[in-house]
């Protein structure tokens, strides 16, 4: 019989299951948060965490000057993916539709890893 997933493997992505299970709870959160929270939420939350460790700014300003970096609105984007909005995704970053499919593709095959453990 197959071993439970233990707390150390799920912050992890470590093995199979924990990658099924990250991928699996990463795609349900953006499932069920509404488009209206996405939407107000701030367009780069990598900007937005750095921007709170360094006080004087976000230190990629210098990289990403007036434009967006490469993952600006994915999760935006992932949201309105999974609501079935591909063209409101697409908007936020034409990347997301490439993202998702990748994510599918990891969570398939670790599925498959996992059913065959």
């Amino acid at each position: 019989m197959g071993r439970g997933l233990r707390f150390s493997e799920c912050i992890g992505f470590a093995s199979p299951r924990a990658i099924v299970f990250n991928l699996v709870a990463i795609l349900s959160f953006l499932a069920i948060l509404p488009t209206s929270v996405a939407a107000s939420g701030p367009r780069c939350v990598f900007k937005l965490i750095l921007s709170l460790i360094y006080r004087d700014g976000c230190p990629t300003s210098g990289l990403f000057a007036h434009c967006e970096g490469p993952s600006c609105g994915m999760i935006r984007g992932m949201v309105e993916l999974l609501n079935g909005n591909l063209g409101a995704a697409v908007a936020h970053n034409r990347a997301v539709p490439l993202v998702f499919t990748a994510m599918l593709i990891v969570l398939i095959i670790n599925i498959v890893k996992v059913v065959r453990e």
